[in-house]
């Protein structure tokens, strides 16, 4: 369920990340391949045929919170702060 339901959320997710004011200072050649991966991921799963429409009509209930607040706490524990 939670892979069902991240195709549809995490465009989103990524698209906030990127809004945060350190994407746009200079950024490492590092987090510049991360940041072209995120550009793409949303890309992918957006765009009509991607792969929130291919796996849209499946079933996703309250239990998939769990993954969700697993997954904020290791992107808040993991990425580094580049202020």
């Amino acid at each position: 369920m939670s892979i069902f339901s991240r195709e549809k959320e995490l465009p989103d997710i990524f698209s906030q990340i990127l809004t945060s004011p350190a994407w746009k200072n200079n950024l490492p050649i590092h987090l510049k391949a991360f940041k072209f991966y995120l550009l793409k991921h949303i890309e992918l799963d957006s765009e009509e045929g991607g792969h929130g429409d291919l796996v849209g009509h499946h079933t996703i209930t309250e239990d998939v919170n769990v993954f969700y607040r697993s997954r904020i706490k290791l992107y808040t524990d993991t990425i580094p702060k580049l202020s």
